[in-house]
């Protein structure tokens, strides 16, 4: 399968570059530029996936973006940069549907994301988890 490198800019269906996207009451999400190798083809479907959830959740169908991350995150394992940002999205979501009530899955999904890379996930983790 051959590998093309390209630039992904987070969230990018949503907002513009270096501008804080609001999910919820009090969490945003700012954007970064992320250099990833992907194969074409799952690149492609996994980008579907993420702009979907960002358009879910931007229209507050947080269950429908949870999903979309969930389906992300099923595709494709071993890419750190999308990984981290369907774990972060999903825990996000999650906290916005039903705020903390689910703590273990929000913290099990910073936890996910931080380990990936994500500062603003190790940020959020630390705020709202145990360690």
């Amino acid at each position: 399968m051959k590998m093309k490198t390209f630039c992904f800019a987070v969230f990018v269906s949503l907002i513009s570059i270096g501008r804080p996207l609001q999910i919820g009451a009090w969490v945003a999400v700012t954007t970064s530029g992320l250099i990833l190798s992907v194969p074409q083809e799952a690149k492609a479907d996994i980008v579907v996936y993420l702009k979907r959830a960002n358009r879910k959740s931007s229209m507050g169908d947080f269950k429908g973006a949870i999903v979309d991350f969930t389906k992300a995150i099923n595709m494709n394992p071993k890419n750190s940069g999308l990984l981290s940002l369907a774990y972060e999205g999903r825990a996000l979501n999650k906290l916005s549907l039903n705020g903390i009530s689910d703590k273990k899955g929000i913290c099990f999904d910073l936890r996910q994301a931080s380990s990936l890379g994500s500062q603003s996930a190790t940020s959020t983790f630390y705020e709202l988890c145990d360690n």
